[in-house]
C-alpha cells in the first residue's frame, strides 16, 4: 500500500488518501478531482521525493501544484532526468519519454485531462467523452455518449430541460425550466404550487397542462380533460359521472337495481383483488399506472390502509314550497301538511330502474292524513327534478373520523359544524344571517333541544324559510360505494323520514313525519345479509339478506326529508364503508429512481444501483442523499474543498460563464484556466505551465536562480526551444 499524498491547485489543503494505487483507482478519484485541469500525480513506488521534504522526507508539492509521492527512499539525490521514466526532482510525471501531448510533457508536467497512474508507462487521456469524468474540455458527461437523456452524444452541451449536476451520473429533469422533460408531467416555469403545475413538476388536480401552460380543468365543459376519467357536461352526482368529473359505479343489472357495482380504473375506488391501485385517474408516471399498477418506485396507499380524517360524500337535496291552506292551496301536499307519526311500508323492497325509492302504499290514499302522505304522484317528485315543484343543490355531508377507532366516521348536526351554529340539521339555509330589524344585528335565539346555545337565523335557499328562522322543507339523497368486506355497520338518526337501501334493497325504513328515531345496520362477516334494528339502542334485531359477496363494490343510498317544523336533526355513522382512493408516492430507499427523485441509491441491503457510489447518506459528496437528492456537489454554490469534496470554487448557476478571469469558476468547480495558474492546458495550446516561475531562470531542482540557471516555461507558457 502506498501513501498518496494530494494538494489542491489552490493549495486549500492536503488530502491523504491511503490506497492501492492503480489505473481504475486512480480513473475513479480523477472523477471528482481533474475538474478543469487539476493535477493528479502518479505512484513512484520505492522512490523518493526531492525537495522540501528532503531525502526520504515526507515529500513536496511540484511546481504548479503537482502530485508527489515519497516512499520513504532516494537514489537519486543529484536530481536524475526528465524522460528517464522515473520521477524525480520537481517531475509531476515521468513517462520514459519527453513528448508533449501523450499526458506527460517534455518537461515532465502532467498535462490537463491525463492520468499518469504508473511512472515510466504511458498516461491515460480522461477527456473522452462518455466516461463520467468531467474535464477541461466538456460541459457534462454523464456516461455515455447518447443524446436526448441531459447530455449531448458529444458531452459538448447540457441539453435544454436537464441539469446534469453529478458527473457519472444519469442527467435530471430541470423542474421549472419551462421544458417538459423526464419525470415531469407538465413545467411552467417555475416551481411554485398551487398553478397547476406542482413544485415537483406534477399536474395538480384538477388541472390541464397538456398544451404546456396550465389552466384549470373545468369539469362539466364536456370535454374530458386531463385527469378527469369522464366529463358528461354537468357537474351533477349520480349521473354516472360525478361532480369532479371521475366515473361512478354502474350498479345493478338491466333489469335490476339489485346487482353488484361495476368499477373502472381511475374512478378512485380501489378494488382489491383486482387493482394494486386506484388514484382516480388514468395517467402515467404518477404512481398507479394507467392500467391500476403500482409503478415502480412507489408506495401507494388508500384509506384501507391509511384511513382519512374525515370523509365527504355528495349529497342533493331539493328544496319545495310548505304546503298553505286557501283557495287553491299553494305548495307541495306533503310538505308542511301532515303531522306526526311514524309510517312505514309505503316504499317497496327494492329501487326502480332509475335506483329512485317505488312507491307501494295505497294509491289513492284513503286518509292522507293517516298515512302521512298524499300519494304516489306526490312522493315521486321527492327525489327527482320537477320544474316548478322543487329547486335542487348539489352540496356534499362531511363524516368526521372516529379517533379511537380510525374506520368509523360519523356527522351529527347536534355537534358538528356547521349544523350546531344552527341548532339543527338545516342544508338549504344560506350562509347569510337574518338581521334583526330592531338592532340590524344577525338574529339569534335559544331553543329548547339546546337550553344552553345561542342559535343563529340564516335566510333559506330556494322557496326560503317556510317557518320560523329555516328552511324546513326539503329532501336529501346521498350515495356511497363500498367494498364489502364483511363487518360494516350503519347506524342513523334523526327525522323525519329516512330510508336506507344496501345494494338496491331496503334496509332502514323510518318514514313518517316523527320525532327523532334510530335504526342500525350490522352486516354479515361474509354471509351477505345483515342484521338491522330500530331504536338508540335496539332489543331485537331482524335479519335481511341483501345478496352481497365479499370483495364485490355495492351502494348505500340514504335518502331523507324533513316536512315539518319545529327542529330538524341528522346523524348517520358508517363503519368499516370504506373504499380508498390511492395516494402514490416516491419510495426513497428502494433503489429506483422515479418523480421527483433525482437518485435512490437504496440503503444498502440489496444490490447497488448502477451509477451509485454507495447507499443513500446526507454526507457523501456526490452520493444520494437519504431524501433522495444529490448530495453536495459543484454548482450548488457551496465550495466543498477537501477533504469534503474536490472543489476549489463554487458560485452555483454562475459556474462556467467563463472560463477565464479573475472571479469566475468552472462548471467543474474549478478556478479559471490561465497561462500562469500552473497546470498545462494543452487543450489551451499551452506546452507548460510553471506558475510563478515562469519565464525565470530555474537551476536543475526547478529552484529560481539570481544568474545560471535555464528558462523551462517561458511567459506565454510555451517551452523555450532551448530546452531538450
Amino acid at each position: 500500500m502506498l501513501r498518496t499524498v494530494i494538494r489542491h491547485r489552490s493549495s486549500l489543503g492536503w488530502v491523504v488518501f491511503k490506497s492501492a494505487i492503480g489505473t481504475s483507482s486512480l480513473a475513479l478519484f480523477a472523477a471528482g478531482l481533474l475538474g478543469s485541469g487539476c493535477s493528479a500525480g502518479k505512484s513512484a513506488a520505492g522512490r523518493g521525493g526531492v525537495g522540501t521534504g528532503g531525502a526520504g522526507g515526507s515529500g513536496s508539492l511540484g511546481p504548479g501544484g503537482t502530485l508527489r509521492l515519497d516512499a520513504g527512499s532516494s537514489d537519486h539525490p543529484s536530481g536524475g532526468a526528465c524522460g528517464d521514466g522515473v520521477i524525480q526532482r520537481s517531475e509531476g510525471c515521468d513517462d520514459a519519454n519527453k513528448v508533449d501531448g501523450d499526458g506527460c510533457s517534455r518537461i515532465c508536467q502532467l498535462e490537463a485531462n491525463w492520468l499518469c497512474p504508473t511512472e515510466g508507462k504511458p498516461c491515460e487521456y480522461v477527456g473522452i467523452c462518455g466516461n463520467g469524468i468531467l474535464t477541461t474540455n466538456k460541459a457534462c458527461d454523464d456516461g455515455n455518449t447518447l443524446s436526448g437523456d441531459g447530455c449531448s452524444s458529444d458531452c459538448q452541451s447540457v441539453e435544454p430541460g436537464y441539469i446534469c449536476r453529478v458527473p457519472g451520473k444519469a442527467c435530471s429533469a430541470l423542474c421549472g425550466d419551462g421544458v417538459l422533460k423526464g419525470f415531469e408531467t407538465c413545467d411552467d416555469g417555475n416551481t411554485q404550487g398551487g398553478d397547476g403545475c406542482s413544485a415537483s413538476c406534477k399536474v395538480e388536480p384538477g388541472f390541464d397542462c397538456s398544451s404546456g401552460t396550465c389552466k384549470k380543468a373545468v369539469c362539466g365543459n364536456g370535454t374530458r380533460e386531463a385527469g378527469e376519467t369522464c366529463d358528461d357536461g354537468n357537474t351533477v352526482p349520480f349521473d354516472g359521472c360525478s361532480p369532479t368529473c371521475t366515473s361512478e359505479p354502474q350498479c345493478g343489472t338491466a333489469t335490476s337495481a339489485v346487482g353488484a357495482c361495476k368499477t373502472v380504473c381511475g374512478d378512485g375506488i380501489l378494488l382489491r383483488g383486482s387493482e394494486e391501485c386506484d388514484d382516480g385517474n388514468v395517467l402515467d408516471h404518477d404512481g398507479c399506472s394507467h392500467d391500476c399498477k403500482v409503478e415502480a418506485g412507489y408506495t401507494c396507499t388508500s384509506a384501507y390502509d391509511n384511513p382519512p380524517p374525515s370523509l365527504t360524500l355528495p349529497m342533493v337535496a331539493r328544496d319545495f314550497q310548505m304546503y298553505a291552506e286557501g283557495t287553491p292551496a299553494t305548495g307541495h301536499p306533503d310538505f308542511g301538511h301532515y303531522c306526526c307519526s311514524e309510517s312505514k311500508g309505503v316504499l317497496a323492497t327494492t329501487l326502480g330502474l332509475d335506483h329512485k325509492p317505488v312507491w307501494a302504499g295505497p294509491n289513492p290514499v284513503p286518509n292522507p292524513q293517516s298515512l302521512m302522505f298524499t300519494g304516489k304522484a306526490a312522493f315521486d317528485q321527492w327525489y327527482r327534478d320537477v320544474s316548478g315543484v322543487n329547486q335542487t343543490f348539489y352540496q356534499t355531508l362531511t363524516l368526521v373520523q372516529d379517533p379511537a377507532v380510525k374506520t368509523t366516521y360519523a356527522m351529527n348536526s347536534d355537534s358538528d359544524p356547521p349544523w350546531a351554529d344552527r341548532c339543527g340539521f338545516f342544508p338549504l339555509d344560506s350562509t347569510k344571517p337574518i338581521l334583526d330589524q330592531n338592532t340590524g344585528n344577525p338574529l339569534t335565539y335559544t331553543d329548547s333541544a339546546f337550553p344552553d346555545r345561542t342559535c343563529h337565523a340564516y335566510q333559506g335557499l330556494g322557496f326560503g324559510n317556510g317557518w320560523a328562522n329555516h328552511n324546513f322543507a326539503f329532501t336529501t339523497e346521498l350515495r356511497y360505494w363500498f367494498q364489502y368486506q364483511g363487518n360494516e355497520k350503519l347506524k342513523f338518526t334523526g327525522d323525519d323520514d329516512v330510508w336506507v337501501f344496501i345494494n338496491g334493497t331496503l334496509a332502514v325504513d323510518l318514514g313518517g313525519v316523527h320525532n327523532r328515531a334510530a335504526a342500525t345496520v350490522i352486516l354479515d362477516a361474509s354471509k351477505g345479509s345483515a342484521q338491522i334494528g330500530y331504536g338508540d339502542a335496539p332489543s331485537s334485531f331482524a335479519t335481511i339478506d341483501f345478496k352481497l359477496s365479499v370483495g364485490n363494490v355495492y351502494e348505500v343510498v340514504v335518502f331523507q326529508a324533513e316536512r315539518w317544523c319545529c327542529g330538524s336533526n341528522y346523524m348517520l355513522t358508517l363503519a368499516n364503508f370504506l373504499a380508498g382512493q390511492s395516494q402514490c408516492v416516491p419510495t426513497c430507499g428502494d433503489g429506483v429512481a422515479v418523480g421527483g427523485e433525482e437518485c435512490d441509491c437504496g440503503t444498502g441491503t440489496g444490490a447497488l444501483p448502477a451509477g451509485c457510489p454507495g447507499p443513500n447518506e446526507d454526507a457523501k459528496y456526490g452520493g444520494c442523499t437519504t431524501s433522495c437528492t444529490w448530495g453536495p456537489f459543484c454548482g450548488d454554490a457551496v465550495v466543498q474543498a477537501a477533504p469534503t469534496g474536490p472543489e476549489q470554487c463554487d458560485l452555483g448557476k454562475q459556474n462556467g460563464a467563463s472560463a477565464a478571469g479573475a472571479g469566475r469558476c468552472s462548471i467543474a468547480c474549478q478556478n479559471p484556466r490561465v497561462c500562469g495558474d500552473g497546470v498545462a492546458d494543452t487543450d489551451l495550446n499551452e506546452q507548460c505551465d510553471l506558475g510563478a516561475k515562469n519565464g525565470l531562470p530555474l537551476d536543475s531542482q526547478m529552484q529560481a536562480v539570481d544568474a545560471g540557471g535555464q528558462v523551462y516555461c517561458d511567459t506565454d507558457c510555451t517551452i523555450p526551444i532551448t530546452v531538450k
